[in-house]
């Protein structure tokens, strides 16, 4: 590990990733042989272009770290097979149901989660494309777009009215920013998107620092202001579907891992763009302080998340409650939060070494789980109702770790 006068654990770190690193090369080598390279999802048996860019990373990391000639190889072979796919056009996402696995066309989260792992492996391996073409990313996200700011999960058809979802908001915000970093923005229509779409985070937030999953309409940010009102508001059905909103999209539903989606890719978008830190800087402060409100010291420094204010599903349902990527995602935000200044290296390295300590202790190498990271955390009452995801898979987090120690080095104190 980067010597940075840490105080992480290398016992944790290093235990957590040799077990993700060895499930990614045993799901790399069960891809079928045109497929060579890419990764199997444990979930749907099938090969999943997002866990491939994914272990791209993870394997470049490892290179970086140890020098291991498989990691390099298996690092290339990723790359090498996401060569054969159309990744800049949007990705589809696999859902299941009742009736099996199928796809959501041109997903967000598939999207920009794998170009993300994408170019953090390529600047790992130095590996570059002075001619990288980004109009078809750029055309894709127009068909995510709802309207100026506002962007939805999948890509959607004209005449549909798709809901405006934070978090892919927030993941759009960060591939404009990475666009416009490198190849840059002549006309500063990208400029004016990601100051829209930072206007809009800013107002989709409660005042409290979370962010409800979908974005408030005007009168619903006025409720934000009143939440003492709120249990009156609940016993009048039309004033509470006016101004609470129903089911997922009321200002009252949100859960863990999409509120640290945005805090994490709003906090990386900003690490683009240092002349605009102060504006990105006020948000990112208040959703952290929610976040970290929401961190129980379990004892010795471990540090858990709190889903308990999560809903409660009382049904089958397709859901990311109790999801354990959280603590991945809140390990690879926090070098981003010291670099705006939001977090002292101090509160790095305690909260750091607190999630580690925690994800090796508890969700490391469950029984009957087919993960190498037990995908939820949670009383029985409420996972047994939550269905198969690709989500559920090691893949993303190891990639969100790969961050997190590339990053690490850079931190002094």
């Amino acid at each position: 590990m980067p010597d940075s006068k840490s105080e992480i654990s290398d016992d944790a770190f290093s235990h957590i990733w040799m077990c993700i690193k060895d499930e990614l090369a045993s799901l790399q080598e069960k891809a079928p042989n045109e497929q060579r390279g890419q990764v199997v999802n444990p979930i749907s048996g099938a090969v999943y272009a997002q866990n491939t860019g994914a272990a791209a990373l993870v394997f470049a990391a490892d290179y970086v770290r140890t020098g291991s000639p498989d990691s390099l190889s298996r690092a290339r072979l990723a790359l090498e097979g996401l060569l054969k796919i159309n990744i800049y056009s949007g990705l589809d996402e696999p859902k299941w149901s009742r009736l099996g696995w199928h796809n959501y066309k041109g997903s967000m989260f598939a999207t920009g989660t794998l170009l993300d792992a994408l170019w953090k492996a390529q600047a790992l391996l130095q590996i570059g494309n002075d001619k990288q073409d980004f109009q078809p990313l750029l055309r894709y996200l127009e068909t995510c777009k709802i309207s100026k700011g506002l962007y939805t999960h999948d890509t959607f058809k004209p005449g549909q009215t798709p809901i405006p979802v934070q978090n892919t908001t927030a993941i759009a915000l960060y591939l404009m920013e990475f666009v416009s970093s490198q190849a840059g923005d002549p006309g500063g229509e990208l400029r004016s998107e990601c100051d829209s779409i930072a206007e809009s985070l800013g107002k989709g937030q409660r005042p409290d620092g979370l962010w409800p999953y979908t974005y408030p309409l005007p009168f619903q940010r006025m409720a934000f202001y009143f939440p003492a009102a709120w249990p009156f508001f609940g016993r009048l059905p039309i004033i509470r579907r006016y101004l609470l909103g129903a089911g997922d999209t009321s200002i009252l539903f949100g859960d863990m891992v999409h509120h640290c989606l945005v805090l994490y890719y709003l906090a990386k978008s900003a690490s683009l763009r240092p002349q605009s830190q102060g504006g990105y800087k006020h948000t990112v402060s208040k959703g952290w302080g929610w976040l970290r409100d929401h961190l129980i010291n379990v004892g010795n420094g471990e540090l858990k998340v709190d889903f308990s204010w999560e809903p409660a599903p009382t049904c089958f349902r397709y859901a990311n409650f109790s999801d354990t990527s959280t603590y991945f995602l809140i390990l690879a935000m926090l070098p981003f939060l010291v670099e705006l200044g939001v977090i002292s290296i101090a509160d790095y390295h305690k909260f750091s070494s607190g999630v580690l300590m925690h994800v090796e202790q508890c969700l490391l190498n469950a029984k009957d789980c087919p993960t190498t990271i037990k995908p939820y955390e949670g009383p029985d009452e409420i996972l047994k109702y939550i269905l198969p995801r690709v989500g559920e898979a090691s893949a993303w987090k190891g990639a969100l770790l790969s961050e997190f120690i590339s990053n690490h080095a850079k931190i002094k104190g």
